[in-house]
């Protein structure tokens, strides 16, 4: 019976050692990924700029019509779209296309088809984690409250925003994803309460200011 008991202990113990192991590398490469996307987003922005510039200056002499450049911006297979900042959280993270496990595991993800930041009649949607493993860059979203501002930097430039309603609902209710006519809106999402997928916690904010 002791050897039994002694075993079960030593299995604990390993099976303890496992998982804070398995957490620190989660991580680590998180953050690494995170470093990855946001050099390269720096970096894009920066190309960008330049080919811009040459684009509009041979449009200009040739009295042809403005145009934009695109610069690829991938890691791993995620496709930075920009960064999102908030300074109440003390939080920075890059933000890719597309919001399967794959890209939530470590970034931040865009849900496609709510419009581009910025725009006029569109809604912004970045969904994240609250994950005690990965992915935790919206485990202190619900400290966030009305009037509290944020910060969405893209390829096209930088918009302030400003949280203006909060709402925990059920997850099949994706009209909170929906835009409102004549307001450009920022949607945060990530699941409620800590450790549950029961509920979706909702931050929206409005466009107060931009620059490029």
């Amino acid at each position: 019976m002791s050897q039994f008991v002694a075993r079960c202990g030593t299995l604990l113990l390993l099976l303890g050692i496992a998982t804070i192991g398995y957490t620190l590398y989660s991580n680590w490469h998180t953050n690494q990924v995170q470093a990855s996307l946001k050099q390269t987003f720096a970096t894009g922005l920066d190309q960008g700029r330049e080919v811009e510039a040459k684009i509009q200056s041979v449009a200009s002499k040739s009295n042809t019509n403005k145009q934009t450049s695109t610069i690829s911006q991938n890691v791993n297979g995620l496709h930075v779209q920009g960064i999102l900042t908030v300074p109440k959280l003390n939080l920075e993270a890059a933000i890719v296309e597309g919001a399967d496990p794959e890209q939530l595991q470590s970034a931040l993800g865009h849900i496609r088809g709510g419009g581009e930041a910025g725009q006029t009649n569109s809604n912004y949607s970045i969904a994240g984690h609250r994950s005690s493993r990965y992915g935790k860059f919206f485990n202190r979203l619900h400290e966030l409250n009305k009037h509290d501002a944020f910060q969405l930097q893209t390829s096209t430039g930088k918009y302030d925003y400003q949280v203006y309603d909060i709402q925990i609902v059920e997850p099949d209710q994706v009209e909170v994803l929906q835009p409102e006519s004549g307001q450009s809106i920022v949607t945060l999402i990530t699941c409620y309460p800590d450790h549950s997928s029961q509920y979706r916690l909702i931050v929206k904010g409005k466009l107060v200011s931009q620059s490029t």
